[in-house]
C-alpha cells in the first residue's frame, strides 16, 4: 500500500483511511503494552503486599515466641558442646560399680535399696534432698525449668563425682538447670521406675476408673503401697512440680509439660515393645497429671 500511494496510484480519500487504521492499531498496541505495564506493576504491588504481611506476622510470631526461640538455641548450643567434647565424655565414661569395686554407686539401682545400703533415716539421698530445695529456692520462676537440657558433659561429670561417694556442693552449682537435669538422669537410670513395675497394671487400672472420687481412694492406696524411700520420693517431686506450677506464667511449664519430661521415668512397664511404647507414655502422663491435680486430696495426711 504504501508504495501505492507513492506512486499517486491511491485516491486521497482510500489514503486517508488507511494513515486512519494504522494509527487505530498503533494505539491500540500501545493501549494494550500500558494495560499489560499496569497489570504487572499491580501483581508486583500485591505480592510485595503479601512479603511485607507475612514477613510483619513472622516478626510478630517470633516476638511472642521468643523464650522458646531461646530455649531450642540454648539447647542446639549445648547440643554443639556435646559434639565437640567427645574426648572429654571418653574420660567420663561411667564404669559400673561391677567392674569398678565402687560400693558408692546410686545411679542406675534400686532406691530402696540405696536407701537401706547407705541408711538414710529420712528416706532421701543428700544430694537429692539438696537438689530440691535449690530448685525450690532458685528454680521456680526459671524459663523451662526441668524442659531444657544441660551440656551432657557436665552432667555426665557430677554423676561420676556422685557414684563415686564425692560430697557434691549442689548450692554451689550455677548453672540452674544442671540441677534439673541431675533429678531427671537419676529417676531415668533407676533400675526400677518409682512407681515399680509390679504396681503397673493397678496404676493403670486405678485411673480408668468411672469418678474421680473411686480414682483418688484407688491411687491414694496404690502411693501408702510403695516403699517407704519411693513415696518420699514422690512426694518430693510432686511437690516441687506444684512450687513450679504456681509460677507457670514466668517458668511457661504448665502441667501437661511437666507430666510430659517426668512421668515417662516415674511409670513403665518392665518389658515394653516398640508398639506399645507410645500408649504406655501416654497413660503414664495421665496419672501424673492426675496426681498433680489431685495432689491435696493424696497427700494432705504425708
Amino acid at each position: 500500500m504504501d508504495q501505492l500511494i507513492a506512486k499517486g496510484k491511491v485516491d486521497s480519500t482510500s489514503r486517508q483511511s488507511y494513515y486512519d487504521s494504522g494509527e487505530r492499531a498503533y494505539n491500540a498496541l500501545m493501549s494494550a503494552l500500558e494495560s499489560s505495564k499496569l497489570k504487572q506493576i499491580i501483581q508486583l504491588q500485591y505480592h510485595f503486599n503479601s512479603y511485607h504481611t507475612y514477613l510483619k506476622s513472622s516478626y510478630e510470631y517470633l516476638d511472642k515466641q521468643k523464650d522458646k526461640v531461646l530455649d531450642i538455641v540454648k539447647n542446639a548450643e549445648n547440643d554443639y558442646k556435646n559434639f565437640k567434647s567427645k574426648e572429654k565424655q571418653k574420660q567420663l565414661v561411667w564404669v559400673p560399680v561391677s567392674m569398678s569395686g565402687d560400693t558408692k554407686r546410686v545411679f542406675g539401682m534400686s532406691y530402696q535399696e540405696v536407701i537401706e545400703r547407705d541408711q538414710y533415716h529420712n528416706k532421701i539421698l543428700p544430694f537429692l534432698d539438696d537438689s530440691f530445695k535449690y530448685l525450690e529456692e532458685k528454680g521456680l520462676r526459671i524459663h523451662g525449668i526441668f524442659r531444657v537440657s544441660p551440656p551432657k558433659p557436665d552432667l555426665d561429670s557430677l554423676r561420676e563425682r556422685i557414684d563415686r561417694g564425692e560430697e557434691v556442693d549442689i548450692w554451689g552449682i550455677e548453672e540452674i538447670h544442671l540441677v534439673s537435669g541431675l533429678i531427671k538422669l537419676f529417676l531415668r537410670e533407676m533400675s526400677a521406675p518409682l512407681l515399680t513395675f509390679e504396681l503397673y497394671g493397678d496404676w493403670i487400672a486405678a485411673i480408668d476408673e468411672v469418678s474421680t472420687e473411686l480414682q483418688i481412694q484407688k491411687v491414694k492406696t496404690l502411693v501408702n503401697r510403695l516403699p517407704e524411700a519411693n513415696r518420699v520420693l514422690l512426694y518430693r517431686i510432686l511437690t516441687l512440680c506444684i512450687k513450679i506450677l504456681a509460677n507457670q506464667e514466668e517458668n511457661e511449664m504448665t502441667i501437661q509439660n511437666l507430666a510430659i519430661v517426668l512421668s515417662p521415668s516415674i511409670l513403665k512397664e518392665r518389658d515394653t515393645d516398640a508398639q506399645s511404647l507410645v500408649d504406655e507414655i501416654h497413660k503414664a502422663n495421665k496419672i501424673m497429671v492426675f496426681m498433680l491435680e489431685n495432689y491435696d486430696a493424696l497427700f494432705s495426711n504425708f
